[in-house]
């Protein structure tokens, strides 16, 4: 199995990501991007944001693999959300790390993918909220529904 922090690809092009996994002759993959916010001392806002990037990585990723499997980390706690997957389709592995890696879990984004990445999800969630797509990482956008009534109590009632 491999491991792949998606941090350390940041800097990656879409075809140093594939030559890489190539390179790994593997099918199975463990993804593994950051959860940096806690609850306790991040806006709410900021937690809810990580868990929805994470939400639209797992479902990518469920979307090119036989096996999917996910682990969420703890609200209250720095950590991982680690999606561990089998796939044969290296080109559809390499352009989803490839956009997370640039457009969402880098600190010097590269605009025109964040721009993409972005259309992307917005798009994905939009499907997700009126129903006509149930999402494989379902367990993650619970949590975002939880923080998202967390802060809807929070919005002056009028």
């Amino acid at each position: 199995m491999t491991k792949v922090y998606l941090t350390e690809f940041s800097s990656y092009s879409l075809s140093s990501m594939k030559k890489f996994l190539e390179i790994q002759e593997e099918t199975h993959f463990r993804i593994c991007l950051p959860k940096y916010t806690c609850s306790l001392n991040s806006s709410t806002f900021k937690v809810c944001s990580e868990y929805l990037d994470a939400a639209w990585v797992g479902h990518e990723l469920a979307g090119i693999s036989s096996s999917f499997m996910c682990e969420v980390p703890t609200l209250g706690r720095n950590g991982f959300f680690v999606f561990e997957i089998i796939t044969e389709n290296i080109k559809g592995l390499a352009n989803i790390l490839y956009l997370a890696a640039g457009g969402i879990y880098t600190y010097n984004p590269d605009f025109r993918k964040y721009g993409h990445v972005h259309e992307l999800m917005t798009a994905f969630f939009q499907q997700v909220s009126d129903g006509s797509l149930v999402a494989a990482s379902g367990e993650i956008l619970d949590v975002v529904n939880r923080l998202m009534m967390d802060i809807s109590s929070q919005l002056p009632q009028s």
